[in-house]
């Protein structure tokens, strides 16, 4: 276990958070990260003339405006980076503010830590362990299916990554090593071929050029807006 980020909503109490994290990180010996969440959408809804704001204390309204919002915002962030300096210290750990939509932001963060921790309800924490980055390769039986398959198997091996195979064609003519595996007939579409491999972000992906360029010019689009690092082998 090397790094581990807390990720917080802007409306969230930080320091119980960042104490709990910190403690769990100086157990496990984990470098702490924090990332604190902006929605988007609040902004959004701030810029909007009509609304308002209650007062969770007095119970009174006022006007939500995007200076008003920033402001807070500004505190808030101000508030949670010091909590998590004064428990990981100067020059230690990483805290960073991200503005956008949550999942996405969520998704691109995880990507490069081991534990990743969500505040749950009366300040305890939530935990998820992330999956290892794979190494997929999507091919055929052809000359370059197999030189495809050779170059995801070595670079798995060299990078300590599992293995995921999805082939189309024939499958006893392609031996493959030991691995998760998906057969589809040959002709099969690369968007079907895609949604059994593993896309995600910090993935890589292997795709045989038999395979990436039968159809033209929508494959190429295909590969091109995936998250993970794509190779197209010939």
């Amino acid at each position: 276990m090397r790094r581990l980020l807390l990720a917080l909503d802007a409306q969230d109490r930080p320091q119980p958070q960042i104490e709990a994290a910190a403690l769990l990180a100086a157990a496990l010996g984990a470098r702490l990260e924090v990332l604190l969440l902006e929605d988007e959408k609040l902004h959004a809804a701030a810029a909007l003339p009509i609304m308002q704001e209650i007062s969770s204390a007095s119970a009174r309204t006022r006007e939500l405006s995007t200076v008003a919002l920033e402001q807070a915002l500004r505190a808030i962030s101000k508030t949670a980076e010091s909590g998590f300096r004064a428990v990981a210290g100067d020059g230690e750990g990483r805290f960073r503010v991200r503005r956008g939509p949550r999942d996405v932001a969520l998704e691109e963060a995880a990507a490069e830590v081991d534990l990743l921790l969500l505040p749950g309800r009366r300040g305890v924490l939530r935990f998820r362990v992330l999956p290892a980055p794979g190494v997929c390769a999507i091919c055929s039986d052809s000359p370059a299916g197999r030189r495809t398959l050779e170059l995801a198997t070595r670079l798995a091996r060299q990078t300590d990554r599992p293995l995921t195979l999805v082939h189309t064609g024939s499958p006893a003519l392609l031996d493959a090593p030991s691995g998760r595996r998906q057969d589809f007939p040959a002709g099969t579409a690369l968007e079907q071929l895609l949604s059994a491999a593993d896309t995600g972000q910090g993935n890589i992906l292997l795709v045989s050029r038999d395979v990436a360029t039968a159809g033209g010019k929508g494959p190429a689009e295909q590969l091109a807006s995936l998250r993970c690092e794509v190779l197209v082998v010939g």
